[in-house]
């Protein structure tokens, strides 16, 4: 296996951009135990040859086969790799490992990638849902109430100013993220910051607070009826708010899907129970 596998490498590094010789060099490796050298060798090819739906297959039967390993995959590499790899995924059906991060608690980039990248999928034909970090921080903060503003516009703010790029394509709040490809200027982010160090940012008045109820009870209504696992993540998000009937109905689907009262979740378990 070892000079089988030296060969494929050997072939992919001579013709970088040949797709056969890239995902021949994936399947070797994923037999011999290194995923990581098995997905990087098929992720690198994306955008780069025209054959993307070949490559997108692939990568995705990698994904469904491995859980575990794409989970694990995703926490370990750095912020840029994590970042690709979960907006790939996000272009196929296999979206275990996405779930899995996003359901965690934390603001870990690589955690926030994958919150994005879900978000991107369900948007399609859930434009109004807010990403899981702004209904986290809408429906754990009493928004009616004048003295919870100065901690909602604190946590909007740290929020904003940790992922501005992630904000001004609108990933994070309930509008229609941009197309993938468009691109993000610098100075949009740069004025972005600046709007938002000392006064509250325009898009907590913009998407209203205090309308998180109806959102939420559109999110536990989808995961219930259609068994809609990659809406696992905001249904998490709601363990917090301060409507304990929209939090006890939200615990009650989370266990329903998932066969857990909380996160973490296990990546084998839920693929197994993951309807497609």
């Amino acid at each position: 296996m070892d000079d089988e596998l030296k060969r494929a490498r050997r072939e992919a590094e001579e013709a970088p951009d040949d797709v056969t010789a890239g995902l021949r060099l994936a399947a070797i490796a994923e037999r011999a135990g290194k995923f990581g050298d098995a997905w990087t060798a098929a992720v690198r090819l994306v955008g780069r040859t025209g054959e993307d739906a070949t490559i997108l297959a692939a990568l995705e039967a990698l994904a469904a086969r491995n859980p575990a390993a794409m989970v694990g995959y995703l926490r370990q590499v750095d912020e840029e790799r994590s970042r690709f790899s979960c907006a790939t995924l996000a272009r196929t059906k296999e979206l275990v490992a996405l779930v899995v991060l996003a359901c965690e608690q934390g603001e870990d980039r690589r955690l926030v990638q994958a919150r994005v990248a879900l978000r991107n999928v369900v948007a399609a034909e859930f434009p109004r849902l807010y990403g899981v970090d702004p209904l986290s921080v809408y429906c754990g903060s009493e928004a009616q109430a004048p003295q919870s503003w100065p901690t909602l516009v604190q946590s909007f703010r740290r929020l904003y100013q940790g992922y501005p790029y992630a904000v001004v394509r609108g990933e994070l709040l309930g509008d229609p993220p941009r197309p993938p490809a468009t691109p993000v200027a610098d100075v949009e982010v740069i004025e972005f910051q600046a709007s938002t160090t000392n006064i509250p940012p325009a898009s907590i008045l913009h998407v209203n607070p205090m309308q998180w109820r109806p959102v939420a009870r559109e999110v536990i209504a989808r995961a219930r009826s259609a068994r809609r696992f990659e809406l696992l993540p905001w249904l998490a998000a709601l363990f917090g708010a301060h409507d304990r009937e929209i939090a006890a109905e939200a615990v009650t689907s989370f266990q329903e899907l998932t066969g857990r009262l909380a996160p973490p979740l296990d990546p084998e378990a839920l693929s197994r129970r993951w309807v497609r």
